[in-house]
């Protein structure tokens, strides 16, 4: 699945540069490994995704419907990480807080740098 995630990555690329070449600056790869990388995607699904012309390509119908989906599904993984990236550094999540019988007990599990530093991003 991780070699079909990243073919559809490259896909998109190409889609949005219209160029094989362009995706493969922005990508860091070779233009032949991003030109390996749709061929592929397109043997798996059976079906050409861009129509090449020497200047430029071109989304087939096909490859026009993939595109939509594909993006939305690259970038709701990417919403998913970065999400996931807040929670770590506590730039999102919840705090909760409350109060047992014992306060001393409450206290001393709360690291203090962890609690201000959290209110001093919510301000």
């Amino acid at each position: 699945m991780l070699t079909k995630l990243e073919n559809y990555r490259v896909f998109c690329k190409v889609a949005q540069h219209k160029s094989f070449s362009g995706a493969a600056q922005e990508l860091f790869l070779s233009q032949p490994a991003v030109s390996q990388s749709v061929r592929q995607l397109e043997e798996q699904l059976g079906m050409q995704l861009f129509v090449r012309s020497s200047k430029k390509v071109e989304l087939t119908p096909q490859g026009s419907i993939l595109y939509e989906y594909a993006s939305s599904a690259l970038g709701l993984l990417e919403s998913a990480e970065q999400q996931l990236s807040g929670l770590q550094t506590l730039g999102a999540g919840q705090l909760r807080l409350g109060r047992g019988t014992s306060p001393p007990v409450t206290c001393c599990c709360l690291r203090w740098s962890v609690f201000i530093s959290f209110i001093q991003r919510c301000i």
